[in-house]
């Protein structure tokens, strides 16, 4: 009987699969760290009609060299309204804006890259305090959800190609499914107040039909009694 003898693997060979390994788990490592690093927070205001609102974010602390990506996204939760009087902006520690959305717009995402560490950005909400929406004055209050993430940026210089274009791909997967999340949200929270405004237009039609209904009640009653009146009087007479 012929009997095969296997080789034995090349000591290359062994390398190169210890190796690659090696460079999936720390690609797995490096993006389970990159994820959990995220800092994100979602928040839903009422700004009243010709004011502004503003809240200060600032990106965590660390090296000089060492940057983050701010990114969100906001909505209009008022669908009867009009977008037109409203506008979103970012400003850097100058007070300079950074971001602003065109008026009319009730809903986008953005994101500002190389933003470095310890910095102070105000992130505002307007509703009529422009001339053109003064003009209007619908003196109506506006309710905004909105949400900030921010994500450490990938630093390229020490990683490879491959590794750099799979955390990329997963910082753009994860920031769609933060939006997709924070949309559902914004669905949740116009239902609540579509919910309260049919609650409170259902209370008001009953008590306006007991109202009614005693007003009724009461006619009768009145009339009744006229007419006993009337018929006693004419039977006296």
């Amino acid at each position: 009987r012929n009997m095969t003898m296997r080789t034995p693997p090349s000591s290359s060979s062994s390398r190169r699969r210890t190796r690659m390994k090696t460079q999936q788990s720390f690609l797995l490592l490096s993006i389970l760290i990159f994820l959990a690093s995220t800092v994100n927070a979602s928040i839903v205001i009422t700004v009243p009609w010709s004011d502004e609102e503003c809240y200060v974010i600032r990106t965590p602390q660390g090296p000089e060299s060492s940057s983050f990506t701010v990114a969100g996204n906001f909505d209009l939760l008022d669908d009867s309204l009009d977008g037109s009087p409203t506008t979103v902006r970012i400003l850097n520690d100058k007070l300079r804006p950074i971001y602003r959305s065109p008026y009319g717009v009730t809903e986008a995402t953005f994101e500002l890259p190389s933003i470095a560490a310890n910095t102070r950005l105000s992130l505002c909400f307007e509703n009529g305090r422009s001339r053109r929406a003064k003009q209007r004055d619908d003196q109506f209050d506006r309710t905004f959800g909105f949400e900030i993430r921010i994500n450490p940026t990938i630093q390229q210089a020490v990683m490879k190609e491959e590794t750099k274009r799979l955390l990329e791909q997963s910082e753009n997967l994860q920031n769609k499914i933060y939006d997709l999340l924070n949309h559902q949200d914004y669905l949740r929270d116009r239902e609540g107040i579509h919910r309260a405004l049919t609650e409170t237009t259902f209370t008001r039609v009953v008590r306006w039909t007991i109202l009614e209904a005693v007003c009724l009640v009461c006619i009768a009653i009145a009339q009744v009694l006229y007419l006993r009146k009337f018929f006693e009087t004419r039977r006296s007479l």
